[in-house]
């Protein structure tokens, strides 16, 4: 979902923790390859597609027929979680951690 996201992710913010390493591997390989940039934000390694590349993806998207169910299942990921109530009270820092990663 990099490509929908212009802002960056976290590596903390993909997959689980079971899947760090191997998800390290492949952006390592792609940041060699030079299709993602990888920055430093409050001492944390933040990595997002190049703008030509996610715009190709985009585009790609839309002539398969899946942009916008590629846009919504983005969105669904981000806004289930926020709006169950029971996980405001397990996880108080939810909204803190998803204004993180859309701004």
């Amino acid at each position: 979902m990099t490509g929908l996201h212009a802002g960056g992710r976290r590596v903390g913010g993909c997959g689980g923790r079971s899947r760090r390493g191997e998800i390290l591997d492949l952006l390592a390989s792609l940041v060699d390859k030079s299709l993602v940039l990888v920055a430093e934000q409050d001492g944390e390694a933040r990595y997002r597609l190049l703008e030509t590349v996610r715009q190709y993806g985009r585009v790609k998207l839309e002539e398969a027929g899946e942009g916008a169910g590629a846009s919504r299942r983005h969105a669904d990921l981000f806004l289930k979680p926020a709006s169950t109530p029971s996980n405001h009270r397990r996880h108080p820092m939810l909204l803190e951690q998803l204004l993180q990663i859309f701004f």
